[in-house]
């Protein structure tokens, strides 16, 4: 049966799980390099794939706070709720970056090349420390998870693995593209952890 009081957050992660891989598909398409290289060629034009950009952003956040909403009648899971909260800041972090093609976007005529190569310079240092402290914070929830995995929902279990999963190839920077994948799998996991009536654990 459906639980209705997360029908929106499931909706969210499923709408996510498809847009994300297209969306970065799309825009690794236009290049063989790193993210470095998408970041400033992103940054050069103002265009409908930033709209979708922030959509992303928006969703991600909106999926991690309603998790941590769920998790809120759990025993002990204080923590990962926190966990979760710097998460969707993080995820804050990284597409803020838009803001700076915004701006480069706006003024380009009267910028100076030098402030140019600065404003992408930041942008490319916040999305970096971004996804990096992501991996960190998100193997830390991940193994959080795990350790309380009694009495778990065992769809948040298989969505705790591939988070651990997804982190530690974001670490390793040339796996990373395996994320591609993952993240949608693991959303769609968290999709029918939303939607699907909460299990009833038994208390001895």
């Amino acid at each position: 049966m459906l639980n209705r009081d997360f029908l929106l957050p499931g909706i969210a992660a499923g709408v996510l799980a498809v847009i994300f891989p297209m969306y970065w598909i799309s825009i690794f398409g236009n290049t063989l390099e790193g993210l470095g290289e998408v970041l400033k060629l992103d940054l050069q034009s103002l265009s409908f794939s930033d709209a979708v950009f922030v959509l992303l952003g928006a969703l991600e956040i909106y999926v991690y706070l309603s998790l941590r909403k769920a998790l809120k009648d759990m025993f002990d899971v204080e923590i990962v709720r926190i966990m979760l909260c710097i998460l969707a800041v993080l995820v804050l972090s990284f597409h803020a970056t838009v803001l700076c093609d915004v701006f480069l976007a706006v003024s380009s005529e009267t910028v100076s090349a030098a402030t140019a190569e600065t404003v992408a310079g930041i942008a490319m240092i916040v999305s970096a420390g971004s996804l990096g402290l992501y991996a960190l914070v998100g193997l830390i929830t991940a193994a959080l998870l795990l350790t309380k995995r009694h009495g778990t929902p065992a769809l948040l279990t298989v969505f705790s693995v591939l988070l651990l999963i997804m982190c530690i190839f974001q670490l390793t920077v040339i796996f990373a593209y395996m994320n591609l994948v993952l993240f949608p799998v693991a959303l769609i996991v968290l999709m029918i952890f939303f939607i699907k009536k909460p299990e009833l654990v038994e208390v001895v």
